[in-house]
């Protein structure tokens, strides 16, 4: 398709895949000098509509301002969101990205988080969910766009370390990388759930250690290999239950863990190590699977509870647990200063602590989270 006279080009291609955004930017290079209109239509293409300077589009579509959120279509942002959050209007090619990336990824708050700070700082910056169903198509998408950093998320915290170049001892020793950062050398690798999660969880208890508590940790996935990393560190004894219980067990050898699988005979280990119960699967997430992964476990009042999860701030998972007396905890505070740790590794800079303070703020308002009781 070529301009004629005063038209624009406008394409505009339904995609569920990042291959096919690839695709599309690589066919755009083809026209760099004529005002044309890109657009990867649906979620999987939610990032060519705010990086759409990136895409060599002349021009972006967002949604109307509305209180019914099923107005736009699949992929569409608001006005304000587009505007206010990601701040359209002055991304350039000299902008710098950042974004993170996952599946199905509909509810994270780190681009918010990342892009607020970016506009307290007044940074040149912007950070973009990369929703995307294959690691290899979208980090190769993600060096043509020139994006210098990418948190990850579920289900690519393990499948991710096959594309480092380079990773400390601590993701080699976990065998899952959450943080990647471009280098001359390639994409480096890094892990900072880690301390995202213990801080969060010793804050949580008010302890400086996990000696003597017994601690049963729900999954096996990336998340779940941080979290049993910490554990061990901190001198607590753990049993971990997951649905595949070959993954319990080759993640529990690692550690000298107890294991078992969701079943009768591992709730009845779990009655044995439940000062601490820790759900770290991606069970009860808004708008996938909502559901609880420890429904045969009767909860006693007693545990402390944690779920990664965040949103929704209350799972059922944990609504049954609050519901029963004990005190909880969800992501929230965990994913924040998993994010400062991230950020210091993208910029080589800490966030300043005002600039934090007044974040946090935001948040209590931007955000639904739970609170230890």
């Amino acid at each position: 398709m070529q301009r004629s006279g005063e038209e624009i080009i406008k394409i505009a291609v339904a995609v569920n895949s990042a291959n096919q955004v690839l695709q599309m930017y690589e066919a755009s290079k083809n026209f760099t000098n004529q005002d044309k209109i890109l657009i990867c239509m649906g979620h999987a293409g939610i990032y060519t509509r705010i990086l759409a300077e990136k895409f060599g589009s002349f021009l972006t579509y967002s949604s109307a301002l509305s209180e019914n959120t099923t107005v736009g279509a699949p992929g569409h942002l608001d006005v304000r969101e587009l505007s206010e959050m990601y701040r359209f209007r002055k991304i350039t090619n000299n902008t710098k990205i950042y974004g993170i990336i996952g599946y199905p990824l509909k509810a994270s708050v780190s681009p918010w988080f990342f892009n607020t700070i970016y506009k307290l700082e007044n940074t040149d910056a912007v950070y973009v969910p990369f929703p995307a169903d294959s690691i290899t198509d979208i980090l190769k998408l993600a060096e043509n766009l020139d994006v210098q950093g990418l948190s990850v998320t579920v289900p690519y915290k393990e499948a991710v370390l096959s594309e480092l170049t380079k990773m400390p001892p601590i993701v080699q020793s976990i065998g899952a990388s959450n943080t990647m950062y471009l280098s001359p050398e390639g994409w480096v690798g890094d892990n900072t759930d880690c301390t995202g999660f213990s801080a969060s969880l010793l804050v949580f208890l008010g302890v400086k250690n996990l000696k003597y508590k017994k601690i049963t940790i729900v999954g096996a996935g990336g998340a779940a290999r941080a979290v049993a990393s910490e554990i061990h560190r901190l001198g607590g004894k753990a049993l971990i239950l997951n649905r595949t219980v070959h993954k319990a067990r080759t993640l529990a050898s690692q550690y000298n863990f107890k294991w078992g699988g969701l079943d009768n005979q591992g709730i009845e280990t779990l009655s044995k190590y439940c000062d601490i119960i820790i759900q770290t699967t991606s069970v009860g997430m808004d708008g996938y699977e909502a559901a609880d992964p420890l429904e045969l476990y009767s909860f006693t009042g007693k545990e402390a509870v944690m779920d990664l999860i965040y949103t929704p701030a209350v799972t059922p998972f944990l609504k049954r647990a609050m519901t029963a007396g004990c005190r909880t905890i969800n992501g929230y505070d965990m994913v924040i200063r998993q994010a400062c740790l991230q950020y210091a590794r993208f910029t080589g800079n800490e966030i300043p602590e005002k600039v934090l303070l007044q974040v946090n703020s935001m948040g209590a308002n931007t955000w639904n989270k739970t609170q230890p009781a």
